[in-house]
């Protein structure tokens, strides 16, 4: 990729990054975000989302699909140094976009694979799955939710 293209890239992710940033704080009202305050209402009424020590989440927005049943969750999770988030699935599709960090993810049977800031992955509906934070700060992801509606977002596997 040429300079041009490299310097529109980092522009996009700053302007990405400072978009995030505000609806992190519109969300939670604050500007010194503590993993504590980002963990939010789980997205299915009356389900529970487990609260991984030291992962932080932020429900963004939450509203149905034209799809009967469907919904669309997004949210902003961090995961500090060395932290991971253990196998789990979710009840519909996810795009996971890194905003910040290196975040490795393992998905079923496959080999791990490593996506950096600015980069995303698209995780099948109900693929178990595994995330490790492989950078030396704190990571963040602007996870995509395309989710069966009712049912609990994060189910943690046996």
């Amino acid at each position: 990729m040429n300079s041009i293209g490299n310097v529109i890239n980092q522009n996009r992710r700053q302007l990405l990054r400072k978009a995030v940033l505000g609806l992190g704080i519109a969300a939670t009202g604050s500007t010194s975000l503590l993993p504590s305050q980002l963990i939010a209402a789980p997205a299915a009424q009356g389900a529970a989302t487990p609260q991984l020590a030291g992962i932080g989440r932020a429900d963004l927005i939450q509203d149905d699909l034209s799809v009967p049943g469907r919904e669309a969750v997004q949210a902003l999770v961090t995961i500090p140094a060395g932290a991971a988030a253990p196998r789990h699935s979710h009840p519909g599709e996810e795009i996971a976009y890194v905003v910040e960090g290196s975040l490795e993810y393992a998905l079923g049977g496959r080999a791990p694979v490593i996506v950096n800031a600015g980069e995303a992955l698209f995780i099948p509906y109900g693929v178990p799955h595994a995330v490790k934070n492989v950078g030396s700060g704190k990571a963040v992801e602007l996870a995509t939710y395309f989710a069966d509606k009712g049912k609990p977002l994060f189910v943690l596997e046996k």
